[in-house]
């Protein structure tokens, strides 16, 4: 039995330090390229010399698209089983072109992404709710007699008087 624990110790071990091995490696890499890359850059010119990021995330906001690409450039440590953000370098596109190295414009990114999340939709902001106020009829609106004759004939003068004016 004991030596089932042994071996099963000496085994996790073994993937633990394999993990750390291969992320040093392209983390060593990653770090070189790097220094290779310029804002400016197109995605594909970015994919030739880094290679497949380890992983990507897409935002849309304000009619872009950002795409952030993950590259590991810190090594896991002993013990570590995953990797974490510290692990990661983030590039960040927008619209296909590089515009950002490092955490800081993919945090902004992901700030103004759960903000546009929480933020409720521009047609659920409605305005206070007024009482109704009751419709009385004015004087314009309520029924008058007809004009008389005479009256009518006023009318039509005092219109041909302005029209003739102008």
């Amino acid at each position: 039995m004991r030596i089932f624990f042994i071996l099963g110790f000496f085994t996790l071990c073994g993937c633990a330090a394999n993990m750390a091995l291969s992320t040093l490696t392209a983390a060593d890499s990653n770090v070189s390229n790097l220094t290779c890359l310029s804002l400016g850059m197109s995605q594909c010119e970015v994919l030739h010399i880094m290679r497949q990021p380890f992983k990507d995330k897409t935002y849309c906001l304000d009619g872009d698209i950002y795409d952030v690409w993950f590259y590991v450039t810190e090594q896991t440590l002993l013990g570590q089983s995953r990797l974490m953000p510290v692990n990661l370098t983030p590039l960040t596109f927008k619209n296909g072109v590089l515009v950002g190295k490092g955490a800081s414009y993919a945090n902004y990114l992901k700030k103004k992404e759960e903000e546009r999340r929480n933020a409720p939709p521009p047609d659920a902001v409605m305005a206070p709710v007024q009482k109704p106020v009751p419709i009385t009829p004015s004087e314009e609106t309520q029924e008058k007699p007809p004009l008389t004759d005479e009256d009518q004939e006023l009318l039509h003068e005092e219109s041909d008087q302005i029209f003739n004016q102008t």
